[in-house]
């Protein structure tokens, strides 16, 4: 492997099957990169992961522990990583097409995955790699015959994009919407936008970007950009419009006018925001020459992943496992979705949501008020659904405050055993029960203990 400022003893030569960064977590063959942390220097460990197997470890020049014919010596253990993944990515010479946005990344990849795959060689993101490390660990695992790599970049801090896209070097790219996701850090909205948005900041004549055009930030955008921009939605303004959004119990089903063409599509995910990611994809892959069958047949192919409205038939009780992570955006677009496949009663319990904002008790009260304008209103977007959840149990320190402002049917609990133990007593066959929250709540034990019996 050629790094920019690599000295490497030339001593052995040993076959690479992997990227690790955790010396307990090394298979044999893996390259350890020794990376320092702000709680662990990886360098600490270098001797255990060449114990456990690893064909070489990636160590700064100042390492002295101990002499190995494995050992790469360079200036900085984490820009060589970097380097080395952009130099890798350019020898392979995919098509990259780069996710972001507030929500909806991961399923957006695996509806693009599962559509490129149809007939190409494609890679994806694993799980949630989507920070410098992992988009560099994917692309250093790459097959040398891939042909599409769909990678997803999430961002944490201003300028954090501009150092993922110098990796990932992307073709093309889709936005799926700016929330309110990491307002602490990028402050406003506009500042979320901004960051994302600079995830084409390179592209090319030939580049395509696909955004939620009725996202108001996103929608915005000129169309006269020196790329291609696709806007779609399912407002009258979107030069790709969602028509006829249906959702049943056991899949989502919509029509996507494109280029003066109405076009079904289906997809065994539930869920209106499901609806959108499918409809990104299967836009840009047009776009691209894929044709129609190939979009229609790897749309068809996507399951569900565990935590991410995931729908479980315990005992006739029907219960949606959408602990995974939560937004503002999302935590009102599984409701929607929710209430809209509900056959008799139903339930939810919320937990809190992380990163919403520098004020999170406010933001918190902020979806209480917006809890009464949609469930408890005569309007429902338009929707054919069931008005609002029978009841709603709210966890969690900050759910407090969405408690205290919602006037619908309501609970509140910061026990939960004793939330499971209500649960248990109050669901019945045919009931639905939906349990949404950050992932760092651990609601899906909520889950878990429901599915015991």
């Amino acid at each position: 492997m050629d790094f920019t400022d690599a000295k490497i003893i030339e001593k052995g030569i040993y076959d690479i099957t992997g990227i690790a960064f955790d010396s307990r977590m090394v298979e044999k063959g893996n390259m350890f990169f020794a990376l320092k942390g702000s709680q662990q220097n990886g360098e600490k460990y270098a001797g255990g992961a060449i114990k456990n197997g690893a064909s070489y470890v990636v160590v700064s020049e100042t390492f002295d522990d101990f002499e190995s014919d494995r050992l790469i010596y360079v200036d900085d253990v984490f820009e060589s990583l970097r380097v080395a993944a952009k130099k890798y990515r350019e020898k392979v010479n995919p098509v990259v097409i780069a996710v972001t946005g507030s929500v909806g990344k991961t399923s957006t990849k695996e509806f693009l995955h599962s559509v490129l795959s149809v007939n190409h060689n494609c890679m994806k993101t694993a799980g949630n790699l989507n920070t410098e490390v992992g988009i560099s660990k994917c692309i250093l695992e790459m097959p040398v015959n891939t042909e599409y790599a769909v990678l997803e970049h999430g961002v944490d801090y201003i300028g954090e994009m501009e150092r993922q896209i110098y990796i990932s070097q992307p073709n093309h790219a889709i936005i799926t919407t700016i929330g309110s996701s990491h307002l602490e850090k990028f402050k406003t909205r506009a500042g979320i936008f901004k960051e994302k948005y600079s995830v084409c900041k390179e592209f090319t004549a030939d580049s395509i970007l696909a955004v939620n055009g009725d996202d108001d930030f996103l929608g915005g955008l000129d169309l006269e950009q020196d790329y291609t921009l696709l806007k779609i939605g399912e407002g009258s303004d979107a030069e790709y419009q969602i028509k006829k959004p249906l959702l049943s119990a056991d899949k989502s089903s919509f029509v996507l006018n494109y280029d003066g063409r109405d076009l079904p599509f289906e997809t065994a995910l539930v869920g209106y925001h499901y609806i959108s990611d499918a409809a990104y994809v299967a836009a840009l892959c047009l776009k691209l020459g894929l044709d129609y069958q190939e979009v229609f047949q790897g749309l068809q192919k996507v399951e569900a992943l565990k935590g991410r409205f995931e729908i479980i038939d315990y005992k006739g009780i029907k219960i949606i496992n959408d602990a995974y992570n939560s937004s503002y955006e999302s935590l009102i677009a599984s409701s929607l979705s929710a209430l809209e496949i509900a056959n008799a009663r139903s339930f939810a319990v919320f937990g809190d949501i992380r990163e919403i904002s520098d004020n999170p008790e406010n933001s918190h009260r902020e979806i209480g008020y917006k809890f009464n304008e949609i469930f408890l209103s005569t309007n429902l977007n338009n929707k054919n659904t069931k008005k609002h959840f029978d009841k709603i149990y709210f966890y969690g320190k900050m759910m407090r405050y969405v408690y205290e402002v919602y006037e619908g049917e309501k609970d509140y609990y910061n026990d939960m055993e004793q939330l499971v133990k209500v649960l248990k007593t109050e669901l019945r066959e045919e009931d639905l029960l939906l349990v949404k929250a950050s992932r760092s709540i651990n609601l899906d034990k909520v889950v878990d203990m429901l599915l015991e019996d």
